[in-house]
């Protein structure tokens, strides 16, 4: 008989990515399916001196539904890789018409190694994007995405502290198409409440090298102007942003996970300022043994204390963790108890 419960979650990842809010955790061998939905909504910019909020003009706006799917699969308890995609609605709306866009956006593939694990666990990763589109001066369409190749190489810094954990991320973003660089961060925290989660985060990234149009800003401004209603989400020139951004966590079952997020810009130049609604759908399997895993997906204090677990006697008996040796143990419990009924049967009589 098929198991409804076991097999829908599978279903709906398979129908339905960014990087993570939160950091890995390379706890054990094991496959993890993620979905991200999110909705962006904009109608204002910062302008290019930075910290300045300039309106769209006549009341345009620019929307964006964006859907992360990915698979992130660890070899071991130091080394994991993820693989994803992502697909994209957008809509612009100006003065003049509303234009609707909808499109596999990307692809990406990373790779992360686990260096050490106390005092503080410290995770390295690449990552290379790869864009289905590129962006067309003389296009017409919305646009769904950045469309440049992308390769970036960062380090997450966590430190457990039993209830909660922090974390701190830094990398360094190559952008082809003489784009600008980008050093992208993040700085949070997660709270557990025994399956229930809290969490906030900052984040954002600077430009660290300067875009090929930077004295010559209309060959970009024309086509977002056009197209994305003035919106510079996509395809601007140096951008900057610091963003916060909170959420919520249900553990449903021990294997599947949900989460609701709000973040929103704060601060920036050259890009848009951003209203973000983010629902995230993980479903984990424990590869071991080719089921669901049987702990929590957010569960580094079980980690450690697994890790940290020691006899504290030198003395102890190693048969007690030998389950021959208690097996050969039984049987001959067994054959001196019917050794010992035998005699006292012979004395009874």
């Amino acid at each position: 008989m098929i198991n409804i419960k076991y097999w829908l979650p599978l279903l709906l990842f398979s129908i339905s990515s960014t990087s993570s809010a939160t950091p890995p955790t390379l706890s054990q061998k094991y496959l993890n399916l993620k979905t991200d939905i999110q909705f962006l909504n904009t109608t204002e910019n910062f302008d290019k001196e930075g910290g300045g909020i300039e309106d769209l003009d006549s009341g345009n706006s620019y929307k964006l539904y964006n859907l992360n799917v990915s698979t992130f699969y660890t070899f071991s308890t130091d080394l994991a890789f993820d693989l994803g995609m992502a697909f994209a609605n957008a809509t612009s709306i100006d003065a003049k018409e509303e234009r609707t866009n909808t499109q596999f956006t990307e692809v990406h593939a990373k790779l992360l190694y686990q260096l050490t694990e106390h005092p503080v666990e410290l995770i390295p990763e690449i990552a290379l994007i790869i864009p289905f589109n590129r962006v067309n001066e003389d296009t017409d369409d919305v646009l769904t995405g950045e469309g440049s190749l992308q390769a970036m190489f960062g380090t997450w810094l966590v430190k457990d502290f039993g209830s909660f954990y922090t974390y701190l991320f830094a990398g360094y973003n190559y952008r082809d198409e003489g784009r600008s660089a980008l050093l992208p961060w993040k700085l949070g925290a997660e709270i557990d409440f025994d399956g229930f989660y809290l969490g906030v985060e900052g984040s954002g990234y600077e430009s660290m090298s300067e875009d090929e149009n930077t004295d010559n800003e209309i060959v970009k401004t024309k086509v977002t102007n056009k197209v994305n209603a003035g919106s510079l989400n996509f395809y601007s020139i140096n951008p900057q942003e610091i963003a916060v951004a909170g959420w919520v966590g249900i553990e449903f079952s021990k294997f599947f996970l949900t989460r609701l997020q709000y973040s929103q810009s704060i601060n920036g130049s050259n890009t848009s300022l951003n209203r973000v609604f983010m629902a995230t759908f993980e479903y984990r399997f424990d590869m071991t043994k080719n089921i669901p895993k049987d702990v929590g997906l957010i569960d580094r204090k079980s980690r450690k204390r697994l890790n940290n677990f020691q006899v504290e006697d030198e003395d102890y008996d190693e048969d007690l963790f030998d389950k021959d040796r208690q097996h050969h143990h039984r049987k001959i419990k067994i054959k001196e108890k019917k050794l010992l009924n035998d005699v006292e049967r012979n004395l009874d009589r």
